[in-house]
C-alpha cells in the first residue's frame, strides 16, 4: 500500500499549501479509494465539488466511491450530475451503467453502455460492463469478446483484467485465468481479491503450494485493506479446503472455525469442518 500512502501524503501536502484546490482534494479522495476508505474518499470528493461545482470528474469520482459503498441512489445522482455538466461524457454513461448493473437493472445498464460507445467507440468501461451483462445471461463466449475489447482498450485497466480472469475460471480456462490474475498483481500487488482468485485457478490446476502462498497473502492483505467479513470468510474457507487437500487437518479446522466466527450463517465452513473431522477419523 506504499503507493497509496505516498499519494495521500502528496495530496495532504498540496492541501496544506492550497486548501482551495479541488484537484488536491480529488487526489486525496483517489488515494483514500486505494485503501477502500470510501466514506473518507466521499468527504474529499465532496470538498472538491464544493470548491468547483462545475467539475464533472469530481462527481464521477464520488459516484465510484458511493457505488463501492453500496450507496447506489447517491451514485446515480452523481452520474446524472456529471452527464448534465458534460452531455457527451462517455465515461459518465459507462459509470452509470456499472451502478445500474450493481442494482441488477440490466436494461438500463445496457442502454448506458450503448450510449457510452456511441460517444466514445472503444470505451473500455462500457465494453467491460457489456461483457458482464452477457456473462450474467450465460453468453460466455460473447462476454469474453467484450472483455477482450475492454482489456485491449485500456491495458492498465485492472478491473477489466480481473473480470476477464473470473470469466476464464468460469470457462475452465485456468491457465489464462492465472495469467490475468498475475497481470493484476503485477500492477497492484496489494489486491487480496487477485491473490484469492489466482489461488482458486491454481487449485484447479492442482498447483497446491503456490495456491497456498497466494491464499496466505490474500488473508494477510485482508487485515490491512478494508475487506468485508463475508469475503474474509471465503478466503479462510478456501484455504481450509486447500489445507485439507494437503493433509493439514488441524490447520484446516482452525480456518473453518475462523470463517464461521466471521460469518456465522455461512454454511460451507460447517460442511468443510465436518468433512475434515471425518477424514481425521473423528465421528463427532
Amino acid at each position: 500500500l506504499a503507493e497509496f500512502e505516498e499519494a495521500l501524503r502528496d495530496a495532504d501536502f498540496l492541501i496544506e499549501h492550497d486548501s482551495d484546490s479541488p484537484t488536491a482534494w480529488n487526489l486525496r479522495g483517489l488515494a483514500l479509494r486505494g485503501f477502500r476508505h470510501n466514506r473518507e474518499a466521499v468527504s474529499s470528493f465532496s470538498k472538491a465539488i464544493k470548491l468547483a461545482p462545475e467539475g464533472a470528474y469530481s462527481y464521477l469520482y464520488r459516484a465510484d466511491a458511493y457505488r463501492d459503498w453500496e450507496r447506489y441512489d447517491k451514485a446515480l445522482a452523481d452520474c446524472d450530475e456529471a452527464i448534465d455538466l458534460m452531455p457527451e461524457f462517455a465515461s459518465a454513461y459507462a459509470q452509470r451503467a456499472g451502478v445500474y448493473l450493481s442494482m441488477n437493472q440490466i436494461e438500463a445498464a445496457r442502454a448506458d453502455c450503448d450510449q457510452a460507445l456511441q460517444f466514445q467507440p472503444g470505451n473500455a468501461l462500457a465494453h467491460l460492463y457489456e461483457g458482464m451483462i452477457l456473462q450474467s445471461a450465460g453468453r460466455l463466449d460473447e462476454a469474453l469478446l467484450e472483455m477482450n475489447l475492454a482489456v485491449d482498450a485500456g491495458a492498465d485497466n485492472l478491473n477489466a483484467l480481473f473480470a476477464r480472469a473470473n470469466l476464464h475460471v468460469q470457462l475452465h480456462l485456468y491457465d489464462a485465468a492465472v495469467q490475468d490474475y498475475s497481470q493484476v498483481i503485477q500492477q497492484n500487488d496489494k489486491s487480496p481479491d487477485a491473490y484469492n482468485g489466482r489461488a482458486r485457478a491454481l487449485m484447479q490446476l492442482r498447483r497446491l503450494e503456490p495456491a497456498l502462498r497466494d491464499l496466505n497473502r490474500a488473508i494477510e492483505l485482508a487485515s490491512v485493506v478494508r475487506v468485508s467479513f463475508a469475503l474474509r470468510a471465503q478466503y479462510f474457507f478456501r484455504r481450509a479446503r486447500l489445507l485439507r487437500l494437503l493433509g493439514r487437518y488441524e490447520q484446516a479446522l482452525a480456518d473453518n472455525d475462523t470463517a464461521i466466527s466471521l460469518v456465522s450463517d455461512y454454511y460451507a465452513p460447517y460442511y468443510g469442518r465436518a468433512v475434515t473431522r471425518w477424514l481425521q477419523g473423528d465421528p463427532d
